[in-house]
């Protein structure tokens, strides 16, 4: 997993080694690493204003981390919230343009959405594929998406190159809050 800060100063990995490593882009220096998860780092993912980042795994869980003014080995990252319970792997996260939801993609090809803060569920999708003989879950993988704050639309981009836009049809806040 790899994905750069906004600003481009810091590149944050995420490995079979169970850590995440933030580097320093202009040195290509590690500035901290930070055990993050019980099995392998799948996903890592910065916010618009470059002030947290996320970090999914093999685990099935998702961390929020607040990120310090200087990033180093003397400040390092803060978990802030722990998103647990994931069905499934964690492929891809992200957040939402205004970093209140956190976006995850599921090697169950699921789709869910958290409070960013509380870490509680919002919602989810499942992906059914139209040959499901005949797609696989490696295209999946690479998936990550774009979705509106008002939870109308995420658009998923498959290893592939398919597209796939899931609208909101339905919402049923009485039951599990699954999407129809």
């Amino acid at each position: 997993a790899v994905c750069f800060s906004p600003d481009g100063r810091f590149l944050a990995t995420g490995a079979q080694d169970l850590c995440i490593k933030l580097w320093d882009n202009g040195t290509w220096k590690v500035l901290v690493t930070i055990m993050a998860h019980n099995n392998f780092v799948t996903a890592v993912a910065f916010d618009a204003k470059g002030l947290k980042m996320l970090s999914g795994g093999e685990d099935h869980t998702i961390r929020v981390w607040r990120l310090p003014m200087r990033v180093g080995h003397r400040s390092p990252p803060v978990e802030v919230v722990r998103i647990q319970n994931i069905p499934t792997t964690v492929l891809a996260c992200d957040f939402t343009e205004a970093g209140t939801r956190v976006v995850g993609v599921l090697s169950g090809r699921q789709v869910y959405v958290w409070h960013a803060t509380e870490g509680t569920p919002m919602c989810w999708w499942e992906f059914l594929p139209f040959d499901p003989d005949h797609y696989s879950n490696a295209l999946w993988r690479t998936a990550l998406l774009s979705l509106t704050d008002a939870l109308s639309a995420v658009i998923v981009t498959d290893g592939a190159g398919n597209t796939f836009t899931l609208c909101l049809v339905g919402l049923n806040p009485d039951k599990d809050r699954q999407l129809q």
